[in-house]
């Protein structure tokens, strides 16, 4: 026990003492090597009120781009390892919706509140399912699924988006052109407010011009779509592709609806994009124009009125005329209908803008009738089809201001 004791209390003043017998064995440091050493220690120890980057380069454009370029590298890389690895149901089914809510108040100089009492209703509601069905994990050529559903405040629910796209060319080289095909049901590619996604319209019931025009139906068919000149901002995972295109070839029929005729509708689209990074103040400039070109079943009637005259069991006797029968008969004539438009764009913030025209040519179906009295034809009125001279179908450009706070 003695013995331990001891030893102990010898290991204890041996460490206590021993850097200070090794201070005092070591050799002092020569002038020059304390003048050598100084620059190093004020590099890597900075005064206390000294900047941590004195003495250093600023940093320069090209600098502060490669960093980015480098984070989103790794953001790719560990993306990718992420999908092969890691179960994500967000890999297999994307669920994404819209809903409108409206306020209805009656006005006494316009006639659009049919019930006539101030209400709310939902003009629609939309759910959006899709996903991937097959994912290919080197060059990035997925096929995806698309399946919508809209309702109305008249309890109806159709099908919006019914669609496979494939994607032909790698979407996983990210400075190489882009190209796909989607068949089934989807929106015609023409201008910007036919095209946005119900989410994305500025206003609940959409601009007039493509209503009227048929462009915001959407339609079933093929559609092929690419871009290429691509500049890429890395650093904000920012794509721009210098030219985008559309081409299409659908039934021209609209959505949920069988062909009827034996020809089919194309359109083309080609969009020029400011191909900038993403800080730089072009961003989101763009010009369009688009062009469709198809046939369509235009119907008339003829309406057949046949009278009578009889006379009435008075003194004296009145002759009074009476319709004894009325037929309506229905014509239907195909012919071409042509849409073209251009459109100007420039969404950025804090403020942007879209500018859009559209025109279009269809036929002009009249409506004939013929009456005839005691058999013989008093009236007739023919019916016909004619072509609208260009101007006809008043459309107006289509302003939409954009303000946005990130």
């Amino acid at each position: 026990m003695l013995v331990r004791t001891n030893l102990s209390l010898l290991f204890i003043a041996a460490a206590l003492f021993a850097p200070a017998a090794h201070g005092a064995d070591a050799l002092p440091e020569t002038p020059a090597a304390q003048e050598e050493a100084a620059p190093q220690d004020q590099l890597q120890i900075p005064e206390k009120d000294e900047p941590f980057d004195a003495g250093l380069p600023p940093a320069t454009q090209t600098d502060i781009q490669g960093v980015r370029e480098e984070i989103q590298l790794l953001r790719d890389q560990w993306q990718k390892g992420i999908d092969r690895t890691v179960v994500s149901t967000k890999r297999l089914l994307t669920i994404s919706g819209t809903g409108t809510l409206k306020y209805a108040k009656t006005n006494p100089f316009l006639k659009d509140n049919a019930s006539g009492v101030d209400s709310f209703s939902t003009p629609s509601f939309g759910l959006t399912f899709s996903g991937n069905l097959y994912k290919d994990y080197v060059e990035g050529k997925d096929l995806n699924y698309s399946l919508g559903f809209l309702t109305t405040d008249k309890n109806a629910i159709s099908i919006t988006n019914a669609n496979l796209t494939y994607n032909i060319l790698n979407t996983l080289d990210k400075e190489g052109p882009r190209l796909s095909i989607t068949g089934g049901q989807q929106k015609k590619f023409f201008g910007i407010e036919a095209t946005a996604s119900e989410e994305f319209k500025p206003t609940v019931a959409g601009a007039q011009f493509a209503t009227k025009l048929g462009l915001d139906a959407r339609d079933i068919g093929f559609v092929l779509a690419g871009d290429f000149w691509p500049e890429n901002d890395f650093g904000y995972s920012y794509r721009v592709p210098a030219v985008q295109y559309w081409l299409g070839l659908i039934n021209g029929t609209g959505a949920n609806a069988a062909e009827n005729n034996n020809s089919k509708d194309v359109f083309a689209r080609v969009q020029l994009n400011a191909p900038v990074n993403y800080d730089h103040i072009l961003r989101g400039l763009s010009f369009g124009a688009s062009y469709l070109r198809g046939r369509t079943n235009y119907t008339a009637t003829k309406t057949t009125t046949n009278t009578s005259t009889v006379n009435t069991n008075t003194t004296p006797a009145i002759n009074t005329t009476i319709t004894t029968s009325t037929k309506t008969d229905t014509f239907t004539q195909t012919g071409d209908k042509e849409r073209w438009g251009v459109d100007l764009a420039y969404v950025n913030t804090p403020i942007g803008f879209t500018l859009e025209y559209a025109h279009g040519t269809d036929l002009i179906p009249t409506n004939g009738s013929v009456t005839t009295k005691n058999g013989a034809t008093t009236k007739t009125v023919p019916y016909g089809f004619k072509k609208n001279r260009p101007g006809r179908v008043h459309l107006h450009p289509f302003l939409q201001l954009r303000r946005s706070v990130c």
